[in-house]
């Protein structure tokens, strides 16, 4: 998934601060459906995995540095699926070290429980230096 470049619909960049998290997910669910997109996610469970990826961004990327940003745009990746990109100026992570599937204990740790709760709702994959995660939504009929 990483390897494809299609034309990005929206993009917006706000500072790691909490108020802004709130702000950048509503934001792009506003534009997901000001552009006649509808995943086949309700909006709470869309609101979930935009908080879980852009939290994780800001909290463990770039460490709630007003001084660094999250960005995150999207784009079709065809006619049945949502691209949805979330980069941090971060370090990044070991990805590789995530596995396919969590497990259910995870829903309940204080560690790991956003990757279990993503993966629930749709496919998650990192760049290379693990510092952008691109969910793929798919798109209802």
């Amino acid at each position: 998934m990483m390897a494809e470049h299609m034309q990005i619909i929206w993009e917006k960049s706000v500072t790691s601060v909490h108020a802004e998290r709130v702000k950048l997910i509503e934001s792009t669910i506003f534009e997901i459906e000001k552009e006649g997109l509808s995943v086949a996610l309700d909006k709470y469970e869309l609101y979930l995995v935009l908080d879980e990826a852009i939290s994780n961004a800001m909290e463990h990327g770039n460490k709630w540095s007003k001084l660094k940003t999250v960005k995150v745009e999207f784009f079709k990746k065809n006619d049945d699926s949502l691209i949805v990109s979330v980069y941090d100026e971060g370090q990044g992570f070991n990805s590789k070290n995530v596995g396919e599937k969590r497990s259910e204990d995870d829903r309940l740790s204080l560690r790991g429980r956003g990757i279990f709760i993503m993966q629930t709702f749709c496919k998650i994959e990192w760049n290379e230096r693990g510092n952008n995660i691109r969910l793929q939504l798919p798109l209802s009929n």
